[in-house]
């Protein structure tokens, strides 16, 4: 990807030079001046020809052009303005025009080619870029520490309307003081929002390494976590011997909720797939509860025969290998109906 962008780079550059220099060209045109050549890129030609006396050439070197005109060096003892058709004989008000043309040229094609993209719709920004939602917060910082979490949103960042994740880290990085941010704590369940205003001291984070980077603890903007194909040629959603093997998930599919919370980035995702907790739905008087409980090795349970022979059958019927000992079960002892 990185060899493509790189000549998708050459290539747009060569094609900027190419207006560029027809401005130039139609310009000398216009005001008598006799174009000899003209070439996109420098060096040696590996393609040319030759049209109404101009001679028209692509060069190796895609990272500059050039418009050669009459008149613009000495041949023998014809000085550069006795050539009446060319640039230093022409009067300097059109030698003027000549020059200008390029960059207007460029100009006014940079407008015209950025209302259509707007006109159309403008361009298709990630989510990620504008979003004002937050995606993952370091639980040992100190905006954490206030309560603030994924899923809630910044509106004001150092008393400034807050336009996305940059606003962020440009802060961060480069102010060197405290930060303010203002938001919203939201209750997705009950639609409820609950406005924050925090003072937070940026810090140096130990994931950055030994750089001199500080964050304010808020390390992603939120995120769709839409189920894709990690290659073209990959047909099957789910690869053999994945662990959602015979999930039923499919391509296009939203992740939404996992263990309880809903999922706003990867690696709040991440995050929650490896706590060594589990997810359990209890009914408690009539009522459903949700509520994560740790999960400890079942050797560290003190279990009766009973329990360790359920837990046996649980094993071999889900089909999970290895020692009873070593895996893993929650600190209850649940009879055959499932009661605690």
């Amino acid at each position: 990807m990185s060899i493509l962008y790189i000549i998708l780079a050459i290539l747009g550059i060569g094609f900027l030079i190419f207006v560029h220099e027809l401005g130039h060209y139609f310009m000398a045109k216009r005001v008598g001046i006799r174009v000899e050549v003209f070439s996109i890129g420098f060096g040696k030609p590996f393609y040319s020809w030759t049209r109404n006396g101009v001679k028209w050439q692509l060069c190796f070197i895609l990272l500059g052009g050039f418009v050669k005109m009459a008149g613009m060096e000495k041949k023998g003892s014809v000085e550069p303005s006795e050539i009446k058709d060319g640039y230093f004989g022409a009067k300097p008000f059109n030698r003027i025009k000549v020059a200008a043309a390029g960059p207007v040229v460029n100009l006014a094609f940079a407008l015209v080619f950025f209302t259509i993209i707007f006109a159309s719709g403008g361009r298709l920004k990630p989510f990620a870029e504008f979003t004002k939602f937050i995606g993952w917060v370091d639980p040992k910082s100190q905006i954490a520490e206030k309560g603030v979490s994924p899923g809630d949103e910044i509106t004001k960042y150092n008393g400034e309307k807050y336009s996305g994740y940059k606003d962020l880290i440009y802060g961060a990085i480069s102010n060197g003081k405290d930060v303010n941010i203002q938001g919203y704590d939201i209750n997705y369940f009950t639609g409820l929002k609950k406005e924050f205003n925090y003072t937070i001291t940026p810090y140096k984070d130990a994931r950055f390494g030994d750089k001199n980077i500080t964050t304010s603890g808020i390390l992603l903007p939120a995120n769709y976590l839409l189920y894709k194909r990690f290659s073209a040629s990959q047909e099957n959603p789910i690869p053999e011997g994945s662990p959602m093997e015979g999930s039923g998930i499919e391509y296009g599919d939203r992740i939404v909720w996992a263990d309880g919370e809903l999922i706003f980035s990867t690696y709040q995702l991440g995050t929650l797939i490896n706590q060594s907790k589990s997810l359990l739905t209890i009914e408690r008087s009539g009522n459903v509860h949700l509520i994560r409980v740790p999960r400890v090795p079942v050797s560290a349970l003190q279990i009766n025969r009973n329990l360790k022979g359920d837990l046996s059958d649980w094993q071999h019927e889900i089909g999970l290998k290895g020692s009873l000992d070593d895996l893993w079960f929650i600190q209850y002892a649940v009879s055959e109906n499932l009661i605690v």
